[in-house]
């Protein structure tokens, strides 16, 4: 999420329009802002999109907002080639009025998305070039500074390095440790939670994702499709501590908030269809585990191209399938797997988008 979208959150609704006449741009970019507090994310591009439409010519930096902005959307709704596309519009743009913070910013938003895609070794590129531009700069913006550090952590955590992601989660904390400095620090502590999940410290896990699951229920309402990332990781935690059923209902709760959009979250869907399974098979509900498995792999199926988690689900449901017996079937689903990463591995090493 880029600096700008986290403001959308902590200024919505502080800024007083009645007194003052407003362009057309300016009221389809706040009614876009209201969506995407509201969780409305497809509402929330496409109002994004016709206020770029309506902006006055020469307002460049205010198109490059409204451009990362418009990628932050797209992003929730799992579009990730059209907001890789947004993020590059925005970069290309910030590089002409040098606006080193917003290049840092879509520097790290790119590189999210093509974590998502296993491209980790170009995503780290496009994290440490982001790193060079506000690292030890005078007139860096920290919070900046911050999201990229937690925006690097989190790819080390997908990389399976746990080390190095906890260090950059808390170099982030330190940075915007300041009371005066408003950022979204439940995001880093999700990600340090999720950390200490992998590493086994189950008591600092569960305050930790607890604690962070309670502000954003403050902040953002009981339903926004933002706390089921929270909800995810408190049900891996309760089922590698045999909590199954506690695991179950935040698990339920996830689907709940993300099933009436199901159109906007299928990759979502998929992960917590995938980790109920999980905690059904663990729990001895074997036919439940199945019936969940086989959910998500539907789904998966349908999505490859999104997250290479999607692949892993497929491959997981090809060999239940084999254990069935079912040679054929299990052959037809690895092969569209086997497909996918493979896809997914053939890319041009990316240019540096700061070049």
């Amino acid at each position: 999420m880029t600096f700008y979208a986290l403001s959308l959150l902590l200024f919505l609704g502080q800024t007083n329009t009645s007194n003052r006449e407003r362009s057309d741009y300016h009221i389809l970019l706040r009614q876009g802002e209201a969506e995407y507090a509201a969780g409305r994310f497809d509402a929330a591009q496409k109002l994004f999109a016709d206020a770029l439409l309506q902006l006055p010519e020469g307002n460049d930096y205010e198109g490059a907002k409204i451009l990362a902005d418009m990628g932050v959307a797209l992003g929730k709704l799992e579009e990730f080639s059209k907001a890789e596309k947004a993020y590059s519009d925005s970069l290309s743009i910030s590089k002409s009025l040098g606006d080193n913070d917003n290049c840092a910013l879509m520097l790290h938003n790119i590189g999210l998305l093509y974590s998502l895609q296993g491209r980790n070794e170009d995503a780290l590129l496009q994290l440490h070039q982001a790193q060079e531009l506000v690292k030890d700069h005078p007139n860096a913006d920290v919070r900046v500074a911050a999201q990229v550090l937690n925006g690097t952590g989190t790819i080390y955590f997908r990389n399976h390095n746990n080390k190095k992601a906890e260090a950059y989660f808390n170099q982030a904390l330190e940075a915007v440790s300041s009371p005066d400095i408003r950022f979204d620090r439940a995001a880093i502590l999700n990600n340090l939670g999720a950390v200490y999940v992998e590493e086994h410290k189950y008591r600092q896990a569960e305050d930790t994702l607890q604690h962070v699951l309670a502000i954003k229920e403050r902040d953002l309402g009981p339903v926004s499709p933002d706390l089921t990332q929270t909800l995810k990781a408190l049900a891996v935690l309760y089922t590698q501590t045999r909590r199954f059923g506690e695991a179950e209902e935040l698990y339920h709760r996830a689907l709940d908030i993300l099933e009436p959009q199901h159109s906007s979250f299928p990759t979502a869907i998929a992960q917590i269809l995938h980790g109920l399974s999980a905690a059904y098979q663990r729990a001895g509900r074997a036919a439940e585990g199945k019936a969940a498995l086989e959910e998500a792999a539907r789904i998966a199926q349908r999505n490859l191209d999104k997250d290479t988690e999607m692949a892993t689900i497929v491959e997981e449901y090809s060999k239940a399938l084999k254990a069935e017996g079912k040679a054929k079937e299990a052959a037809e689903l690895h092969g569209q797997a086997a497909r996918a990463r493979t896809l997914s591995g053939i890319v041009v090493k990316a240019r540096s988008a700061y070049d």
